[in-house]
């Protein structure tokens, strides 16, 4: 494969192995494409992930998609919202596939860099971003904050209590949507996330 188009088509029509090939070369082809025609799929792939990903039916193609997706996440569009994908990521993270709930995992702690920029670096406000910006991102945060809390509540189970770090945890929606929070604690800062609570 040679193009990220490509490695999505196959994944997308192909049987279980091509499929399976095609998302593990999308990271190749990601790093090694010299031209920016690839780059403008992605867009397109991004934006319509949930919707593609709900015309899926076999779990294998759900997990190959989400893994290939997980990978170019990193180049969407800085136009689109962040938390347009929020719902969808939610309902990942409540898989019973673990590879597909670290992938949300990964698209989320993505997002969490930009949304923060103005809490771990406050010299850019007014700089690079405006207040209005700050306060778009800090609408997103505690959107988010309050989607976690609401997952940690309905995923907590009794067992999770004899667990000191979260990367002890055995793999399950509550450790996912932990690691998001974990995250998400340590880029905004205690204050900030008091101030949510």
């Amino acid at each position: 494969m040679n193009s990220i188009k490509k490695c999505f088509d196959v994944i997308l029509t192909a049987d279980r192995k091509e499929s399976r090939v095609a998302a593990r070369s999308v990271h190749k082809v990601t790093f090694s494409t010299k031209t920016t025609e690839d780059y403008s799929n992605i867009k397109d792939v991004i934006t319509n992930a949930g919707e593609i990903y709900s015309l899926l039916r076999e779990p294998w193609r759900q997990e190959d998609f989400v893994h290939a997706l997980s990978i170019i996440y990193f180049l969407r569009s800085d136009e689109e919202d962040l938390d347009e994908n929020f719902p969808w990521f939610f309902h990942l993270l409540q898989d019973t596939n673990g590879r597909i709930r670290y992938a949300a995992v990964k698209m989320l702690c993505h997002d969490l860099g930009p949304l923060t920029v103005h809490i771990r670096c406050p010299e850019f406000i007014n700089k690079e971003m405006s207040k209005r910006d700050c306060m778009e991102s800090d609408r997103i945060l505690r959107q988010l904050f309050s989607g976690l809390e609401i997952l940690l509540q309905k995923t907590w189970e009794s067992k999770h209590e004899k667990y000191t770090f979260v990367s002890d945890m055995p793999s399950s929606p509550y450790k996912s949507a932990q690691m998001v929070m974990v995250e998400m604690m340590d880029l905004c800062g205690e204050e900030y996330i008091k101030e949510m609570s």
